[in-house]
């Protein structure tokens, strides 16, 4: 519909590879989220208060 030698087309061609970007980065984004998210500021890993969800368990 749109070509790539258009305006239109070449916005939607490079919010395609933007998405795709994101798509790859973020589960290691997220992944080094968890791990830094996981510990202190000296390092130490917190022990996370038991939510409701898992008392139940």
């Amino acid at each position: 519909m749109f070509g790539l030698d258009t305006p239109a087309g070449a916005r939607l061609e490079e919010t395609r590879r933007f998405f795709a970007f994101l798509r790859d980065e973020v589960p290691r984004l997220m992944h080094k989220w968890n791990e830094l998210n996981a510990r202190d500021e000296r390092g130490t890993p917190f022990k996370r208060p038991l939510s409701d969800t898992d008392r139940s368990r």
